[in-house]
């Protein structure tokens, strides 16, 4: 699940991360960190302008496709997961959390 979050005090959160990493920001032991996101912003092949962390249309295709990568990556790294899932005893769902209007919105696959 990718929490979105607004901070005021300007920390460091999963949508500053996002909008970091898309704005390809190299900040120290923060780069590896959005290292993971960059596979997302590399398929996200919608957005022909203003590929930044301010686009927010951007930002939200990258959101989603680093869901779906996530729980690839989730399913490809645990044989045991994978296998339950498989076998129909468990359910993986990606989702995206807008905190703002407390909306949960579920991936159908």
């Amino acid at each position: 699940m990718w929490v979105h979050t607004k901070d005021s005090q300007d920390k460091i959160t999963p949508l500053k991360a996002l909008e970091s990493a898309c704005d390809n920001i190299q900040s120290g032991h923060l780069t590896g960190l959005l290292q993971k996101i960059k596979p997302a912003i590399d398929q996200e092949a919608t957005t022909r302008v203003n590929r930044n962390g301010r686009n927010w249309a951007f930002v939200a295709n990258v959101s989603r496709i680093h869901v779906h990568l996530m729980m690839q990556r989730i399913r490809e790294q645990s044989v045991l997961l994978n296998q339950l899932v498989e076998e129909g005893r468990i359910m993986l769902a990606g989702a995206l959390y807008d905190i703002d209007s407390g909306e949960v919105s579920f991936f159908d696959d």
